[in-house]
């Protein structure tokens, strides 16, 4: 028997916590999943460390597996059997005693049915391996019955444990297991944000009913780690550190924790969305039409006021819950804040024109250029906005209205406020001079 208690999931690898039970005192055999890293393989009872065998055998594959299912289903049932026959299908009934080989079928009390005849046998062996056309032979001694033809399956790994305790404690790390953070923002009159976990199982075994701490970093496999190190540094994870809550780091500069409250099943090759937390967070907007991408953009400032860290992710951006948008909110620390942008707005328009008057003389040239920006405001609510553009450093004599403000490189900044469906817009002269 085995179950899985806990599962440490990186960005990039799961670390397993996994209990095997026997009963008996023949060796422990178990199948080793794929893409496991066997370096990190820790076997313990009652804290004590045991020691094992890892080999490669090829297992036998069994042929109508599907098939097989049912007959052990309806094992020592009346079954009715349709067999393709060369000119004419017949029919034989009876009571399934045994599979014998997972190939032939063992029928008690048989009755064979062709159409215009009827004949009775006490036991007969039915070949079952062929689906399209099932064969029926009179079967005289049981023991006669040939083996099965199996076939070969690719090599397999395998952990072998001899004298086995009744309960081992298995821990490992493995690939093909990874989680990312999901962000939806909903910018209602109080603001929530639900950060979600997209946790995939990509190996080839079960996850049922398992608890989940998700760690916020990528892991470096043990082939990346001193040999001397790797002994005991698999069971980092579930033994050296201590969840409070939903989130909690032991020490400052440690990676993000965040501790599933509810255990959750997750089947192989499959992903779950799932909940971490809601918070109410203070939001400050504003709008800001870049000339230099001649992009409008929403930008969103986050306050996180919680005392988990947001981990960086994609984030959806919901208005009266409808969709205005996508952008990535980056890691956001508790008390600190983030800005995250959506572009696509479409109910603010702003054009800009250019006009320029070119004066050439023997000592330089001479340009007088006017910039027109044209702000319109299709909404029915007032609206604020940020003109930002560059403007060339040789510029001067400058005659602007509304007034700008100076930033950081050669950048300038205007601000604008509209009615509900008006327009608006800023005027911009100056001369550049370059001299010959």
């Amino acid at each position: 028997m085995t179950k899985i208690n806990k599962i440490n999931l990186f960005f990039n690898a799961a670390f397993i916590e996994r209990q095997l039970s026997t009963t008996s005192k023949d060796d422990l055999v178990y199948d080793l999943p794929k893409n496991i890293d066997e370096d990190s393989i820790f076997l313990s009872s009652k804290g004590r460390e045991l020691k094992f065998s890892v080999d490669s055998y090829r297992p036998k594959k069994i042929k109508n597996k599907v098939k097989l299912g049912i007959l052990e289903a309806n094992m020592g049932k009346r079954i009715a059997f349709i067999i393709s026959g060369f000119v004419k299908n017949y029919v034989i009934e009876g009571e399934l005693e045994r599979i014998q080989s997972n190939k032939y079928a063992i029928i008690k009390d048989a009755v064979i049915m062709i159409p215009g005849s009827e004949k009775k046998e006490k036991r007969m062996l039915i070949d079952i391996n062929d689906v399209d056309n099932l064969s029926a032979d009179i079967l005289p001694e049981i023991q006669d019955i040939p083996e099965d033809e199996e076939e070969e399956n690719e090599q397999k790994r395998r952990l072998v444990l001899s004298n086995p305790p009744k309960k081992v404690k298995f821990d490992y790390f493995i690939k093909d297991a990874s989680w990312s953070p999901i962000y939806r923002l909903s910018l209602e009159k109080k603001p929530e944000l639900l950060f979600s976990a997209k946790i995939s199982n990509n190996t080839d075994e079960e996850w049922e009913d398992v608890s989940f701490n998700l760690i916020g970093e990528n892991f470096e496999f043990y082939h990346q780690i001193p040999r001397q190190m790797r002994l005991r540094s698999a069971a980092l994870y579930s033994h050296d550190r201590e969840f409070e809550g939903d989130y909690s780091t032991s020490k400052e500069g440690e990676s993000f924790l965040y501790s599933l409250k509810n255990p959750i099943t997750i089947k192989k090759d499959s992903s779950s969305f799932i909940p971490v937390f809601r918070k109410k967070i203070d939001i400050k907007k504003k709008y800001v039409w870049e000339a230099r991408n001649n992009l409008l953009l929403l930008k969103l400032k986050l306050l996180n006021k919680s005392s988990s860290p947001f981990i960086a992710g994609p984030v959806s951006i919901f208005k009266d819950n409808l969709l205005i948008g996508k952008s990535n909110l980056p890691s956001t620390m508790p008390g600190y804040s983030s800005e995250i942008d959506i572009s696509g707005i479409k109910d603010i328009r702003v054009e800009k024109t250019q006009d320029f008057e070119e004066i050439d003389s023997k000592e330089k040239l001479t340009r007088k250029i006017a910039w027109h920006y044209k702000i319109i405001n299709i909404r029915d609510k007032p609206f604020k906005l940020i003109v930002r553009d560059n403007l060339s450093p040789k510029a001067k004599n400058i005659k602007c209205h509304p007034q700008f403000k100076k930033k950081p490189g050669n950048q300038i900044e205007f601000k604008i406020e509209l009615k509900p469906r008006s327009e608006g817009e800023i005027k911009l002269e100056f001369v550049e001079e370059n001299f010959k």
